[in-house]
């Protein structure tokens, strides 16, 4: 055995994580001869021919970043299971490099109902994106620079409802002047015009009669029951250097318009019927603007003032500045700001905001159920706390979206960047509300800027939905330009970790990497109790790789953790895509027990004799967990006896030349086990996978033999199906001691019999009864 040296990466430029393997090699049986008793299939297991026991598939992922160094540097690229901007247990698959003449391009092994993929991009100035790629097919692609165009889904824009202009009311030649000294009270003619002259000061009632109009060029102070109430056809129009105040009290108009160009101060206002206000001017009141019916409307394009505000159904329109000091309420209406408007809080049940310019709710905007919010481009939305129900928000190119807190329930809300360019949302956190299945779905360009976001309970009832194209960065680290205008609060300027563009550092240390379970019985070739737990390791894959994404070294580590077999077992690798004279050296760990009695080692590292590289792991099991521990102990299988520590150990293998990471991936590492090695009389007895064929030191004359059906490249099979071996992604809680796996995982059965189709996550649901499983 060659002495432990450091790992060097040498003259590779990238240190690559991509598959941390746990490997379960589970040897149920205890005999040392093969039982003609023994049963030859499971009891109500009935397993199609075909199925080939994966629990993975197998897909080709394309990366094109979006170079904008023309080729200079690479882009660092990383793949996740998860996304690593939201759940900090995401798992890496895969890494690489990439620039406009290099794509990244990887097969990948995924559990079999994989959805998504999230794929990250670190440019030059070390500025992270991460972005969606849904797994719909076996040839996906991540293209970072995509503008082709989207599926729009905002609704076309003539259904925007907006209320005609008003420039100017200049006061009619042949009004009627109210000029009287002391104010006296009037009844204004029916259609006929009247004038508050400009110097004048008017006290008195004002009635108005159907179709009369008032213009205040002077001023109109009324309080209590002098306030004019208008009615249909009625106008009150005040000019530019006119005033009309009511000293904090109501105002209503059933019918009629209501024209400010000059001041107008109010303690409250009530449109009904069809009354409509429009105020160029300076807009004040202290208590609630109310309307309720839908051919009401205000807008607004000078200055205005509001205590409340409260829309059952009409029009709200700001194309001025407003301040609204308390709550927006819009019941079925429409509400569009076109300059800017500040609010405390906001409510809205199925209504429209359009926001053309800066709009800023201080508090709470609450959707109570399914409203619509358009944001055109350059425009923002900010809010302290946003809570959707059914609530659709569509960004167009350069939108913005922000929250301190966001908060969804049940009624689903959709998020959508509509644009040929990206817009922007930033949430300082998301949480949820009632309920909290798939509460949110994020579509289209659009960049989610969030770190802290609620995932959901678990991997069946995610909290939210990503379409491709979205994309994710951390907080404070938005990638997306947005160029600053007067309504976007100042717009957004990425501001990137690193000054000069530089390709990675290396070598990478990226983080852990998926975890699979190799499920294994060691009584091949006949069928014992099919407890599958009597050699239990796992095993992390580590690659270094050059700027061409080829491997130049990898180590394997592996954590042995189960041995529950009352007989010697080995276990090695063999890499069955790679010839011996590609292996220019391997190196194995001090403490790992190999002691030539089953792999006799060459100089290189290899077992010898192989026409493919062969890499031992341990010849003794038993002995990588407990040096004196004899064969006849079974070790951390019966939940009753004492737990030994597991045993980590690594092995760096040197290529001779850089291979192609696709031969490298886990599902072309051909794991096995070798029981009773000192038993054996010339060649040995392996015990591999499904499909996957023994090395050259393979006893072969078992084959085909009790309950073996090795034909036609099924290797390691039984007549009805059965397997000897399973590999099961993620961390797997296997069976306790003499209790078999289909008890152990209600699941299993369903899954197998119907050829991989149903149940597919089995291995995450073990049985309730603790008993069963270790």
């Amino acid at each position: 055995m060659k002495k432990r040296e450091a790992f060097n990466p040498g003259r590779v430029s990238r240190y690559l994580l991509l598959v941390f393997v746990s490997v379960g090699l589970l040897s149920g049986c205890v005999r040392n001869t093969i039982d003609d008793s023994l049963p030859a299939e499971i009891e109500g297991l009935s397993v199609p021919a075909a199925f080939n026991w994966s629990t993975v598939k197998s897909v080709e992922l394309t990366v094109s970043p979006q170079d904008s160094y023309n080729g200079t540097y690479y882009y660092y690229v990383e793949v996740f299971n998860g996304n690593p901007v939201t759940d900090t247990t995401a798992v890496l698959l895969a890494s690489g490099v990439a620039n406009q003449n290099q794509d990244f391009v990887r097969t990948l092994s995924l559990p079999s109902v994989a959805e998504v993929l999230y794929v990250r991009q670190t440019d030059p100035l070390r500025m992270r994106t991460t972005q969606v790629v849904a797994i719909d097919s076996t040839q996906l692609r991540c293209d970072f620079g995509d503008t082709s165009p989207l599926t729009p889904e905002i609704p076309a824009a003539s259904s925007r409802l907006s209320a005609a202009r008003i420039a100017s009311n200049p006061t009619p030649s042949g009004a009627i002047s109210l000029a009287t000294t002391p104010s006296a009270a009037i009844t204004l003619d029916a259609s006929k015009a009247y004038v508050i002259p400009a110097g004048v000061t008017y006290t008195g009632k004002i009635t108005f009669s159907q179709g009369s109009l008032l213009y205040v060029e002077g001023s109109l102070e009324v309080t209590g029951t002098n306030i004019p109430v208008m009615a249909s056809g009625n106008d009150l129009v005040v000019q530019e250097n006119g005033s009309f105040t009511s000293g904090g009290g109501a105002f209503y108009a059933y019918a009629g318009r209501l024209i400010n160009h000059g001041t107008l101060s109010v303690g409250t206002i009530t449109l009904n019927s069809t009354a409509t206000v429009f105020n160029s001017g300076r807009l004040t009141v202290t208590g609630a603007f109310t309307v309720t019916d839908g051919a009401n409307s205000l807008v607004n394009e000078g200055y205005a003032t509001l205590g409340s505000v409260s829309l059952t159904n009409g029009l709200l329109e700001n194309n001025g500045l407003m301040t609204i000091d308390g709550q927006l309420y819009t019941n079925s209406a429409t509400f569009r700001n076109t300059n800017s408007l500040q609010a405390h809080e906001a409510i809205m049940v199925t209504s429209r905001w359009y926001i053309d310019c800066g709009t800023y709710i201080t508090e709470a905007l609450s959707d109570q159920t399914n409203s619509d919010v358009y944001i055109k481009q350059g425009a923002i939305l900010k809010i302290g706390t946003f809570n959707g129900s059914g609530t659709n928000v569509f960004m167009e190119s350069s939108a913005m979206l922000e929250a301190a807190v966001a908060v969804f329930n049940s009624n689903k809300t959709q998020i959508s960047g509509e644009g040929k360019k990206y817009a922007l949302c930033r949430f300082g956190r998301v949480q949820a509300g009632a309920g909290s299945y798939k509460a949110i779905r994020y579509r289209g360009r659009l960049e989610v800027e969030c770190s802290d976001h609620y995932q959901g309970l678990n991997q069946w009832n995610p909290f939210y939905e990503t379409d491709n194209k979205v994309r994710w960065a951390e907080t404070g680290q938005a990638t997306t330009l947005i160029v600053s205008t007067s309504c976007n609060n100042e717009g957004h300027t990425p501001i990137p970790p690193a000054t000069v563009p530089s390709n990675p550092e290396y070598p990478i240390d990226d983080p852990t990497t998926p975890t699979y379970t190799f499920l294994m019985e060691d009584n091949w070739p006949a069928v014992a109790d099919y407890d599958l737990n009597d050699l239990v390791a796992k095993l992390r894959f580590s690659y270094l790789q050059n700027n061409t994404n080829q491997v130049t070294g990898m180590r394997i580590t592996y954590t042995l953790v189960a041995v529950g077999a009352k007989k010697s077992i080995a276990a090695a690798v063999q890499l069955d895509e790679l010839m011996p004279q590609q292996i220019q050296g391997v190196v194995h760990g001090s403490s790992i027990p190999l002691n030539g009695k089953v792999f006799a080692i060459n100089t290189v590292g290899l077992e010898e004799g192989q026409t493919k590289p062969v890499i031992p792991l341990f010849d003794q099991a038993h002995q990588v967990l407990d040096p004196a521990m004899t064969y006849n102990s079974m070790i951390n299988t019966y939940k009753d006896s004492p737990r030994l520590t597991p045993v980590t150990n690594t092995i760096d293998i040197t290529f001779a030349e850089p291979i192609t990471a696709e031969k490298l991936d886990v599902t072309k590492l051909n794991f096995f086990i070798v029981p009773e090695f000192e038993r054996s009389v010339g060649n040995r007895t392996e015990i591999h996978l499904r499909g996957f064929a023994p090395t050259d030191k393979a006893e072969k004359t078992r084959f085909g033999r009790y309950y073996d059906n090795s034909v036609n490249g099924s290797w390691y099979s039984t007549p009805g199906n059965l397997v000897w071996g399973i590999m099961v992604p993620y961390d797997f809680a296997y069976a306790a001691e003499t209790k078999s796996i289909v008890k152990a995982y209600p699941d299993f059965s369903a899954w197998c019999t119907s050829g991989g189709l149903d149940k597919a996550y089995w291995y995450q649901n073990p049985s309730t009864d603790s008993e069963l499983v270790y």
